[in-house]
């Protein structure tokens, strides 16, 4: 068989091309993160204060710390706060925004205005409690308080 010598050169080019390529490959790099999730804020405390107290409202952390929940029977007329304490464990200041709702039309609620938890810090919440003197009784009202980030 015989090689034209204008093609000779080509070829040869091409060899030494094709076999640098093989030995300078580049491998392609990759890091795969697998992320948990946690929420950063928690319920450290949560207590009752005025006429609350000397009605017997008691507060149950949940096992999480991710809730409570406060009960007790309380009188017309009666005024109070529960007291949350919210913990940030996160790395980051958090603003906490607070909403509440209430079922009853005779009972009222304050709501604090948002705040500024710091970094590994808490930061203390009164919703201010209060029973109309003309509730009616017996009743059963559910107060919900909502913190979101």
């Amino acid at each position: 068989m015989k090689i034209d010598r204008r093609l000779l050169v080509p070829l040869a080019m091409l060899s030494v091309v094709l076999s640098g390529g093989a030995v300078y490959a580049f491998n392609a790099l990759s890091v795969t993160t697998t992320l948990s999730l946690r929420e950063p804020l928690s319920i450290n405390a949560a207590t009752a204060s005025g006429d609350l107290t000397l009605d017997s409202v008691t507060c149950t952390i949940s096992t999480d710390s991710l809730g409570a929940a406060c009960s007790g029977s309380v009188f017309a007329g009666d005024l109070g706060a529960i007291d949350v304490t919210v913990a940030n464990s996160g790395h980051e200041a958090l603003t906490v925004t607070l909403t509440v709702t209430v079922t009853s039309n005779d009972v009222t609620v304050t709501s604090p205005s948002a705040a500024s938890v710091a970094a590994g810090g808490t930061s203390s919440f009164v919703f201010n409690v209060s029973v109309s003197a003309s509730a009616a009784t017996p009743d059963s009202v559910t107060v919900t308080m909502t913190f979101a980030r």
